[in-house]
């Protein structure tokens, strides 16, 4: 939208097929992507229309949640609600990540983060994972580590729904689906601790 009139438009889910999330490219602001059940698209938005650039269509995989990776910037992780993470570049899938926690930990949230990313899941639980791309890519097994898991579940039964990082990438936020807001630091992630996680404000947010 701009100057209150429609740009673009395009049909992106079917029946059955529900669509999650959409986001733009911090590198492209033309260029959108869309996951939901079974697939992740990408779009360029014109003048007059959105094009479809790729369209992965993974039959069994609900797709739940992706971002932009810091560095390299153009490539994205998507995760799944069986834990799977999967590595996108310019809009092909690359791999899934050997470090991918797998179904004990349904992924609903992911952030990337400086030296990595997290995952928010089921039960309050944030997982952190490392890049290093001075390492010889391996199917890319090689880059990427899983360093740390942090289970607040005394103070969030629900999921980890969304993830906010503060500018100078000290301090994480969480929301959670039983109406929580959770905080931690985030500058040393394979040493935080459950009791690092706190009530970002009070625990007065109720059900509903």
């Amino acid at each position: 939208w701009a100057k209150a009139k429609l740009i673009a438009s395009a049909t992106v889910s079917s029946p059955g097929f529900p669509i999650y999330k959409c986001v733009f490219s911090p590198l492209d602001a033309s260029v959108a992507v869309v996951i939901g059940k079974e697939c992740v698209k990408f779009f360029r938005i014109g003048d007059k229309e959105m094009r479809p650039l790729h369209e992965n269509i993974i039959h069994g995989e609900n797709f739940t949640s992706c971002t932009w990776m810091r560095t390299p910037d153009d490539h994205m992780l998507v995760g799944t609600e069986e834990g799977k993470i999967m590595l996108f570049r310019s809009g092909e899938l690359l791999s899934t990540l050997g470090c991918s926690p797998g179904p004990d930990y349904p992924i609903t949230s992911i952030l990337a983060i400086s030296g990595g990313f997290c995952v928010g899941s089921a039960n309050g639980t944030i997982l952190f994972f490392t890049y290093d791309e001075s390492k010889d890519q391996v199917l890319f097994d090689n880059q990427f580590a899983w360093v740390n898991t942090v289970a607040a579940s005394d103070l969030a039964s629900g999921n980890i729904t969304a993830m906010a990082i503060c500018p100078r990438d000290e301090r994480l936020c969480c929301v959670t689906s039983d109406a929580q807001l959770l905080s931690l630091p985030a500058v040393s992630t394979n040493s935080i601790a459950v009791e690092n996680v706190k009530y970002t404000v009070a625990s007065f947010h109720g059900p509903k």
